[in-house]
């Protein structure tokens, strides 16, 4: 659905800032993330075409270390642009769901699949 993806925890996640909808919405919920410059404490606000997610100050080495310890895959979705230096989020473009790829799915570590294999 295309209104799961627009969703503020959804997209944290999405965006590698965070490891799991769990560390999103204890962002979102203790008041350390921001849409166009306002406080969002709902992880299910929906967002919109042009609108720019920012992070309290005091939790960007949180963030830091979420981003070490991401695998960044699968890669960002296309409708966001991401400044990891600047611990930013722009939903750029609509979300249109034209493939699987595009869809939240399961995130499966391949080291552990290549494990169950190696038994």
């Amino acid at each position: 659905n295309k209104f799961f993806e627009q969703r503020l925890d959804v997209v944290l996640l999405r965006s590698h800032f965070v490891l799991s909808i769990r560390n999103s919405r204890q962002l979102i919920a203790h008041g350390n993330v921001f849409v166009n410059g306002d406080r969002i404490k709902n992880s299910s606000f929906v967002l919109k075409k042009g609108d720019c997610i920012q992070f309290s100050k005091k939790v960007h080495p949180l963030l830091q270390t979420y981003i070490v310890k991401s695998t960044l895959w699968p890669l960002p979705a296309s409708y966001l642009q991401i400044s990891y230096k600047a611990f930013q989020i722009s939903l750029v473009n609509s979300i249109i769901l034209t493939n699987t790829s595009d869809k939240f799915s399961l995130w499966l570590n391949i080291n552990e699949v290549m494990g169950i294999f190696k038994k």
